[in-house]
């Protein structure tokens, strides 16, 4: 064999073992505005060989069968189970994919409800979704490509929760009021070749931005809860540096911060990015109740739904303690009130010139007002 040839040879086995190390592999699609370390720099960031999210707590739900579902079934037969879920690739039959991003107790960063500061959309089942964006963080894209490297952005800016995906962009119609696109990118516009992508999240005009209104004589159908066999969702998403910083191990923290999650506060088109959006109490979530907002595989719907009970009984013992607190607090005031509502004690009697040194001392039964007996005494 030729020198050059085995050369020529070992470079590419050196290059397809570079690039089944990166997280998610090639080619690049990583912009300029992507949140986390250089894509390019991976094998030198992880140098044992791991990817990225190896370590982490990130944890794939599996649906009942035990079995990853079909869009990801070559990915986890290839890679394993938690890589597929993250990295991809999926195979939705270039239908394309949305996912969403929902509060998960003890997962958060920062407090609930802002969290991470970019909440953009309702569930169409709410009879008020056009009118708020609080339940969670929706994106998506026409290509099945641009899977992992809209997860890796999202991961190290801090998107902490429930991720819940699905095959087919056009299926958020109906299901969600509105939801950020990543468009697919060409190598030519990345490094090495160049750094011409600044975001792949924003200045297109593709983002889905439909409504619900439109679909109320609609039954409402979430590909999540029906059983379409194309959806999957993983608890503790984003980097847990995130989580830690953000103070969400009970979600009562006011920390915000996270590797870059406040990146996204400086971008438009990603869904109004940054704007800080008021709730008004909802879980913000795929609750698992079967009401359609969400849900989840049968394997996690209860787990989650576990979860929000188990803080729901906490958040309901400490207003009953804070209950009984002010109780004592206004019987106390209220003891005083009629302390002060009472005849002082002592007056100078008035009855004559005789008495003009003489004091009087009023009596009480207990919890009366109006004095029982008076003593006189004169000096």
């Amino acid at each position: 064999m030729a020198p050059f040839l085995k050369i020529y040879m070992l470079a590419a086995l050196l290059v397809s073992s570079v690039v089944s190390l990166s997280s998610p592999e090639g080619p690049n699609q990583q912009c300029r505005d992507d949140a986390g370390p250089p894509w390019t720099d991976d094998t030198e960031n992880y140098p044992s060989g791991e990817q990225y999210h190896t370590s982490s707590p990130a944890q794939p739900l599996l649906p009942a069968s035990g079995e990853c579902p079909s869009p990801l079934a070559s990915a986890c037969a290839s890679k394993g189970t938690k890589a597929a879920y993250i990295d991809g690739p999926i195979d939705c039959g270039d239908r394309g994919w949305f996912c969403r991003i929902v509060t998960q107790p003890g997962w958060m960063n920062g407090a609930y409800p802002r969290e991470y500061g970019d909440k953009n959309f309702a569930h169409c089942n709410a009879t008020d979704a056009d009118e708020r964006d609080d339940d969670g963080h929706c994106h998506g894209s026409a290509s099945d490509d641009t899977y992992g490297w809209w997860i890796r952005d999202h991961w190290f800016r801090g998107y902490a929760g429930t991720l819940h995906c699905c095959c087919d962009w056009q299926a958020v119609k109906g299901v969600v009021n509105r939801c950020d696109y990543r468009r697919h990118v060409d190598p030519s516009e990345v490094a090495p070749v160049s750094s011409s992508c600044r975001d792949a999240n924003e200045d297109h005009g593709l983002n889905y931005e439909g409504g619900c209104e439109g679909y109320r004589t609609t039954p409402f159908v979430d590909p999540l809860t029906s059983g379409s066999g194309q959806c999957w969702s993983l608890r503790n998403f984003a980097d847990e540096g995130s989580v830690r910083q953000g103070g969400g191990g009970d979600g009562n923290d006011n920390g915000g911060g996270g590797s870059d999650a406040t990146d996204e506060g400086d971008e438009g088109d990603e869904g109004e990015e940054g704007d800080e959006h008021d709730q008004s109490g909802r879980d913000g979530g795929l609750d698992g109740n079967g009401s359609g907002r969400g849900g989840g595989n049968a394997t996690n719907e209860g787990d989650e739904g576990d979860e929000r009970g188990s803080g729901n009984s906490a958040l309901l013992r400490q207003i009953l303690n804070e209950l009984g607190q002010l109780r004592s607090e206004i019987a106390g005031v209220k003891t005083e009130l009629v302390a002060l509502q009472r005849p002082p004690v002592q007056w100078s009697c008035a009855l004559g010139p005789e008495h003009q040194n003489c004091k009087c001392s009023y009596q009480f039964r207990d919890g009366s007002h109006d004095p029982s007996a008076v003593d006189v005494t004169c000096a």
